[in-house]
């Protein structure tokens, strides 16, 4: 049998931490190494590109507040990737 390259949207989860003062969003990336995820970040959204075998996982997120890009953190473990990135005030 052969395999079909696809690419589809993965689920993304995205919320506030009005404590910390950062957007925080979250990619559920099944199949996926670490070393196999591409981010973009600048000041209007985030980029998400991630390959597993036959399956691309993209994702385009604008961002409705101003953010702080460089100051971006990324941290994937069990299939989950989470975003922290800070708002500017």
């Amino acid at each position: 049998m052969i395999a079909i390259p696809r690419t589809i949207e993965p689920e993304v989860c995205t919320y506030l931490d009005d404590q910390r003062g950062c957007l925080i969003i979250e990619a559920a990336l099944p199949g996926v190494r670490s070393l196999d995820i591409l981010l973009k970040v600048n000041s209007r959204c985030l980029i998400i590109n991630a390959v597993t075998g036959t399956v691309t996982y993209e994702k385009y997120l604008a961002f409705v507040q101003p953010v702080i890009p460089d100051r971006t953190n990324a941290r994937f473990e069990h299939e989950l990737l989470r975003v922290v990135i800070p708002l500017r005030e």
